[in-house]
């Protein structure tokens, strides 16, 4: 055992000894200089082990840890064994670690709270060198969560976690507030919604019920709540239909505040109720059924790590995949509660008046993992209860609500979300693919991406042509939310202040930036923030001088959104991969419409019959572009190497080309034409043909949207993760190899470990940067 190792078991066997209080005789607890005599060659003093010992450099001959935490989980076996009293025994096994799927996922080698930022390449290991907590909570058995430091950096860069209770007021009594109705049952009713059988649930004010699993909600009587979205008895959408995983926060079902008299569903005087049942006209009734859209699929394994966030197949209540979570629930799980001014600017900035022409148009801003995708989920939710039609105007490469990443593009949206991105993908109304998580590589094709989509949106959705009188909802315009990255330091704060005058928003959603407290230096302040001032405006300039003059616009600041323990169970590099390998196993519907979405995961991507298309002068796909680092590099007579096991972005190109170009399949160097990204696909296999390649694909996109393709880009930065190339059915993967082929002919995936210069993952040293850049 090394020095370090010893002074850092020494300090631990101090410490355990101050807090735990335990029972130990004196002669059996030697002191800690003593205790770290039995270790190797090395013995240090108690003064010095009480020092802060310093960073060192990794070396081949330092001992394996159990963890990858900087400290032991525990006490080496050199230094003293301690029996605990069984009261202590008790409370660590009350204190459980995170869930099975935690555990599941190998932590070891993945991105540790990173975002769609500059640093997403660096962030990859932090945490990696510093170490993790050694986190330990308490089951969400109602009511409290325990609080700490999320994430898997250290304490000193993580956000502190709150204590935050599961608000599921509702006792259950059968026949008096819910009972059950079976499939036949259900269907007398003319509630066509849903699957399987149903549960009618009886709700009063003061009431309110968290629920975890896939199901679509149906309300009959009274209007209700869940995230943060007033919904109520309806023609036009009678079901929702709602994604509550335990790796998300859960929706609160509870009555909403408005007093306005709502007609009933058409189909509440069609069911048979108890006698006992409540049904007065002030509780809220609603219909929860089952939702077979296959996403629960997952439970087979095809996500490591992902695989009990729908918890079990059937609940005692009857219904396959849902879970009313009134007493206690068999994993942590942990509600949506927004910060309450999200409710206030929510309230005050959605309200337009009907007669009102002004065009509503939002940008939600502020650092990673501060709640600017849920809000903006909450606010397209807010306006589909004013506008027929919502634009959302996608700016995140990282983490894209609508696509898995490397899309900058514009969705129609005429639906409520209430499920969380990877729930909805949808095929865009206008995209282009940059394939990459951050724009860091390509800020100019990011900004013109960016310009040119706006334009879009002014002169093609913007008004619509045709609109509906007869609609109580405004139809002649549609409203637009802008989506921003996370990246707000150094190029990124250019890159997102450039899209803030671009758009020219109305509304301005700001969260605030909390800095980490203790990090700055005695003697040093945080850097001076530069504020800009407009000259004043002349009327004698040209028409083309005043264009940067800012319009009008209310600036809504919102704090950060709670950091609970449990979300440091996935790190947004977990969540693209959940997105990517959900997107392939996806079956999307024509239009950009999220109604009628489904999965099949029952079984790997190598089971799934592919598309053969052609890639030639001639054929379907008459032109492939390289993009990104290191791409002007491939000969042509490679193009077949590069594409081979790679995901590309199937494009539509919408600009005349050259003549000298118009014949060539592939050139060196070549950038992209004007084009509409549609989709992306994966190339599992290709064979060369006379005039090119004869390409397997495997892409979601419906027939409709494969018609239009005409292209192909590749980025190398965005791959197919490794679950997605595996058999991961039981017995699919052994020691020697998948789908009854060794290791040496299974294609793309290599496991020799063959040692080369610049192999390891690469490491960043956080400790030399300048505080905020």
């Amino acid at each position: 055992m090394s020095a370090l190792a010893a002074r850092r078991a020494a300090v631990a066997a101090r410490k355990a000894d101050e807090k735990n209080q335990l029972c130990l005789k004196e002669s059996a607890l030697p002191t800690a200089a003593e205790s770290t005599q039995n270790s190797e060659d090395y013995s240090v003093s108690e003064q010095e082990a009480l020092l802060p010992s310093p960073k060192r450099r990794r070396t081949k001959n330092q001992e394996p840890r159990e963890t990858n935490s900087r400290h032991f989980s525990k006490f080496p076996n050199s230094t003293v064994n301690i029996s605990q009293p069984q009261a202590i025994i008790k409370d660590k096994i009350s204190r459980t670690l995170l869930s099975e799927p935690a555990i599941e996922n190998d932590l070891s080698g993945l991105d540790a709270l990173m975002s769609d930022s500059d640093e997403d390449t660096a962030e990859d290991n932090y945490g990696e060198d510093e170490g993790r907590a050694d986190e330990r909570i308490t089951p969400c058995s109602m009511p409290p969560i325990s609080a700490g430091y999320s994430g898997h950096a250290s304490p000193k860069y993580a956000t502190p976690t709150v204590s935050i209770e599961v608000t599921s007021t509702f006792q259950p009594q059968e026949n008096v507030n819910f009972f059950k109705l079976s499939e036949e049952k259900l269907s007398r009713t003319g509630i066509k919604y849903g699957n399987g059988p149903g549960v009618i649930f009886s709700l009063g004010r003061d009431e309110s019920l968290a629920v975890a699993g896939i199901f679509t909600i149906t309300p009959l009587q009274g209007a209700l709540t869940l995230y943060h979205t007033t919904i109520s008895p309806s023609s036009i959408q009678p079901s929702h239909p709602v994604f509550a995983p335990t790796s998300h926060p859960l929706p609160i079902i509870s009555p909403s505040n408005f007093e306005g008299d709502l007609p009933p569903s058409i189909a509440i005087n069609n069911i048979n109720y108890p006698p006992s049942f409540q049904r007065k006209e002030k509780r809220i009734l609603f219909l929860i059924t089952e939702n077979h859209c296959g996403l629960d699929g997952m439970r087979f394994g095809a996500i490591p790590g992902f695989t009990n966030i729908w918890l079990g197949e059937e609940d005692s209540w009857g219904l396959k995949g849902v879970y009313p979570v009134v007493k206690s629930s068999p994993t942590p799980v942990y509600p949506y509660v927004p910060a309450p001014s999200w409710t206030t600017a929510l309230s005050t900035a959605s309200s337009p008046s009907l007669d009102s022409e002004e065009s509503f148009i939002a940008l939600v801003k502020g650092p990673k993992r501060s709640g600017k995708s849920t809000f903006a989920r909450a606010l397209l939710n807010r306006l589909l209860a004013i506008y027929e039609k919502v634009c959302w105007l996608e700016c995140d490469l990282g983490q894209g609500e609508f696509s898995c990443g490397g899309i900058a593009g514009l969705w129609i949206i005429e639906n409520h979300l209430f499920g969380p991105p990877f729930t909805h993908p949808a095929v865009p109304m206008k995209a282009f693919y940059l394939g990459t998580y951050t724009p860091m590589a390509c800020p100019d094709e990011y900004m013109a991406a960016i310009q040119s989509l706006l334009e879009h949106y002014r002169y093609e959705i913007q008004y619509p042509l045709s609109s509906s009188s007869s609609s109580s909802k405004i139809t002649n315009r549609i409203p637009l939310i802008i989506n921003t990255q996370g990246w707000i330091k150094g190029l990124g704060e250019d890159l997102l202040r450039a899209v803030e005058n671009l758009a020219e928003p109305n509304r301005v959603f700001a969260f605030k930036q909390e800095s980490p407290e203790g990090d700055e230096r005695s003697g040093w302040s945080n850097s001076p923030q530069w504020k800009n001032s407009q000259l004043p405006y002349d009327p004698s300039y040209p028409a083309g001088m005043t264009d940067g003059i800012e319009k009008e616009k209310k600036v809504f600041e919102l704090e950060q959104a709670p950091t609970l323990p449990l979300q440091a169970r996935y790190t947004p590099a977990d969540l693209r991969v959940l997105s990517i390998i959900t997107y392939f196993h996806s079956t999307l519907p024509p239009s950009s419409s999220i109604s009628n979405l489904s999965w099949d995961l029952t079984s790997p991507l190598l089971t799934i019959p592919p598309y053969k298309v052609s890639l030639s002068p001639t054929g379907p796909l008459s032109k492939a572009f390289l993009i990104g680092e290191g791409s002007e590099g491939v000969l042509e007579e490679d193009l077949g190497l590069a594409l081979n096991g790679a995901v590309v972005a199937l494009v539509e190109i919408i600009a005349e080309e050259e003549e000298d170009g118009k014949n060539i399949l592939y050139r060196p160097g070549r950038k992209p034409l004007a084009c509409d990204c549609l989709g992306l696909a994966f190339i599992r296999g290709l064979s060369p043909s006379t005039t090119g390649y004869d390409l397997h694909l495997l892409t979601p996109l419906p027939p409709t949207s494969l018609s239009r393709a005409t292209a192909i880009i590749k980025n190398g930065l965005i791959e197919l993760p490794l679950p997605g190339l595996l058999d991961w059915r039981r017995g699919g993967v052994t020691e020697d190899g998948m789908v009854g082929r060794c290791w040496d002919e299974v294609p793309f995936l290599d496991i020799t470990r063959t040692e080369v210069i610049a192999g390891e993952r690469r490491r960043w040293r956080r400790n030399i940067g300048r505080k905020g850049m």
